[in-house]
């Protein structure tokens, strides 16, 4: 809700030249409302950074945004101010009207004049502020030049890609030889996720700051109380919708989890892997054993896992993982680091369960001709499917309780409670403590593996064959292939 507590389009003559008096002296304080007053005077503080806000529907986050960054664009000068939403759309509609508003307001020889085609207001003393979107290719147009502020709208429905290419590749490296104290303001409703990166790397620093505030729809004096309780009516006070939109609460929705078959009572024990099967003489029994593995290039993770299929309970048994990335080898990894891991699982975790197995990687067909013809590695490589496809057949399993988790995997079973759907439901959502889900991908991989044994009926002869037979096909077909990518 973007109304102004001053319109100076109502104000007597005395009213008018105070105002302007206020402009001058580079203060449109008396523009906000109490609540937004309390942003206002921190983020000019001169101790502050990072400026924090959780704010509901309604609160007047963009009107908040704007009057901060003409006020900085008056005090300050030949600088730049960058205001960034998800989108270029979302900027011009929203923020465009309310700056238009708000400039007009201003003395005439003070007032900036904006630019449609470089979406930008320039101001009489060199200032400028740059309206910019996040969404797709709208990135580029953040790259170059210097950035001496930041208003950040909505930033809480940034994608993690679009937040480290946005923030910390563009904009939080334009701060760099800044002449003035560099400052940022992070507008938001809540996330859906709680592991957002708002919510991760920006509300600590802000709380640590003491400049982190939580603004709900009853801190907006202009709310019409009639509209308000007829959404309550709709939504329900306790409501999730209702209090993440309205009250500004960290609530998620459970609708997000994406794997909530899965449940550590039900899926997580030791006792197949302290007490592996055995037959009628209670001597062990070789089993047939898989490894999964999804490979991840500069940004993912590549992560393995392994288990065996127990015969007697026809379940799979997760014995192993483990993940592969610049924080575990303290450096970026190659292929020799996954072939070596493939191997090193094989040979000290997964055979003493069984010397005979299938392992599938996901990756490239130029990677996948490397490690075959460098690395001597035999794998299959799982068919591209959605990935709503494939947490779909994982549920299934886990609704059907068909996998086992070694308690020892707290890596793939943290992940499995926590990741989420990303916005559209399309996809896993990337989040700096569980990656891209890649630990996930890789259990994926390893039962599709099981199920093709499953639906082969191992144990028949002929099934056997027809198994063994199909890894050869494989393997002729990647020699073949591996003159054509190799390079």
């Amino acid at each position: 809700m973007n109304k102004i507590v001053f319109d100076p389009n109502q104000a007597t003559e005395i009213e008018l030249n105070s105002h302007y008096e206020a402009c001058y002296r580079g203060s449109l304080r008396h523009l906000l409302h109490k609540g937004q007053r309390k942003v206002y005077d921190r983020f000019f503080h001169p101790e502050s950074w990072d400026i924090g806000i959780l704010a509901s529907r309604g609160y007047g986050k963009t009107l908040t945004g704007c009057v901060i960054a003409i006020t900085f664009a008056l005090r300050n000068p030949n600088t730049r101010t960058m205001h960034v939403f998800p989108s270029m759309k979302q900027a011009s509609d929203s923020a465009g009207a309310v700056y238009r508003m708000l400039s007009s307001s201003l003395p005439a020889n003070i007032r900036p004049k904006f630019n449609k085609q470089e979406a930008t207001l320039h101001f009489k003393n060199g200032a400028r502020i740059c309206l910019r979107g996040v969404h797709q290719n709208n990135i580029e147009r953040l790259r170059g030049g210097r950035t001496h502020a930041v208003v950040a709208d909505e930033i809480g429905f940034w994608s993690e890609d679009t937040f480290i290419d946005a923030w910390r590749n563009c904009l939080l490296a334009q701060f760099v030889g800044a002449t003035n104290h560099p400052k940022t303001l992070f507008l938001t409703t809540p996330p859906y996720h709680k592991d957002h990166p708002f919510l991760t790397e920006v509300l600590p620093l802000a709380v640590k700051d003491n400049s982190f505030f939580q603004m709900t729809y009853e801190d907006n004096p202009f709310v019409d109380s009639r509209l308000m309780n007829k959404f309550i009516g709709i939504y329900g006070k306790d409501s999730i919708g209702f209090r993440r939109e309205y009250m500004a609460e960290l609530v998620f929705d459970s609708a997000f989890t994406l794997v909530p078959e899965f449940n550590q009572a039900r899926h997580v024990s030791s006792e197949k892997v302290e007490n592996p099967p055995r037959d009628s003489n209670g001597l062990p029994v070789s089993s047939l054993t898989v490894l999964g593995v999804d490979t991840g290039g500069s940004i993912d993770n590549t992560a393995f896992v392994g288990g065996f299929i127990d015969r007697n309970t026809n379940k799979f048994i997760v014995t192993a993982e483990h993940i592969l990335n610049d924080r575990t080898l303290g450096r970026p990894h190659t292929l020799a680091d996954v072939a070596s891991q493939v191997t090193e699982i094989r040979t000290s975790e997964l055979n003493k369960f069984g010397n005979e197995g299938f392992t599938s990687i996901d990756c490239t067909p130029l990677v996948a001709s490397s490690l075959r013809q460098e690395y001597n590695l035999e794998f299959n490589r799982p068919k591209v499917r959605k990935v709503v496809d494939n947490i779909e057949f994982l549920r299934e399993h886990f609704a059907s309780d068909r996998v086992v988790i070694n308690p020892d995997c707290t890596n793939l079973i943290e992940t499995l409670e926590n990741a989420l759907w990303d916005e559209d439901k399309t996809g896993i959502a990337r989040s700096k403590q569980y990656a891209h889900g890649d630990v996930i991908m890789a259990l994926i991989y390893a039962l599709r593996e099981v199920q093709y044994i499953w639906d082969s009926a191992p144990g028949s002869n002929k099934e056997l064959n027809k198994l063994s037979n199909r890894r050869i096909d494989n393997a002729n077909i990647s020699k073949r292939l591996a003159g054509i990518f190799r390079t």
